[in-house]
């Protein structure tokens, strides 16, 4: 990702592997007993049925440097939730885009980049305890990728539904900020797709 200028904002060419299968996915879900015991709480029924959806996310990639020595950092911004996490996995990335389960991105590249510079100071600080010595470079690049999610579908007592959302490239479950992101981006398609039928 060694460009003169940053891109930012490329159409999604690329997508991060889905490493996570449904089964083992569905295993993640239910581990645990106060987890288990929650849910029959809740009301939880069975599983009504699983898929698996590809969220926009921008991976942010920015130099620092400190002492005289460079580094590297790349941080994905979900495009739809904003939730910012450090990027360990380069190799996890392909350059096929899957051709179903997309939504496209709430958030701009120039936001996203914001949001990973922002994050990432105060990542650096809490890493270090005291004021950050280095200092943050131009951004090199935005990127728009794919990344992968289980979305699990369950009927409660009286008809609710709830989703349970599971990352599919590292399977850990996901935080409160993404599940919110999935929803949001199913909403937005739901309206979307109302809106075109009404036309």
């Amino acid at each position: 990702m060694d460009e003169e200028e940053p891109r930012l904002g490329a159409p999604p060419a690329r997508h991060v592997h889905a490493a996570v299968d449904e089964a083992a996915a569905r295993e993640i879900l239910s581990r645990g007993w106060l987890r288990s015991f929650l849910a029959h709480v809740r009301g939880a029924t069975a599983l009504v049925r699983a898929e698996r959806v590809w969220l926009p996310t921008y991976l942010v990639t920015i130099p620092m440097v400190e002492r005289g020595a460079a580094t590297r950092f790349q941080c994905s911004v979900d495009a739809v939730s904003g939730a910012f996490a450090m990027f360990a996995m380069p190799e996890a990335i392909g350059d096929d885009t899957p051709q179903s389960g997309q939504f496209p991105p709430r958030i701009g590249p120039q936001e996203a980049d914001s949001i990973a510079r922002a994050a990432l100071v105060a990542a650096i600080l809490r890493l270090r305890r005291k004021s950050a010595t280095g200092q943050l470079g131009d951004t090199e690049s935005v990127e728009l990728l794919l990344w992968p999610y289980w979305v699990f579908y369950h009927r409660r007592r009286g008809g609710a539904m709830d989703i349970g959302v599971i990352d599919a490239a590292t399977g850990g479950r996901v935080g409160h900020k993404i599940k919110l992101g999935v929803l949001d981006a199913f909403r937005s398609a739901a309206r979307a797709d109302a809106a075109t039928k009404g036309t």
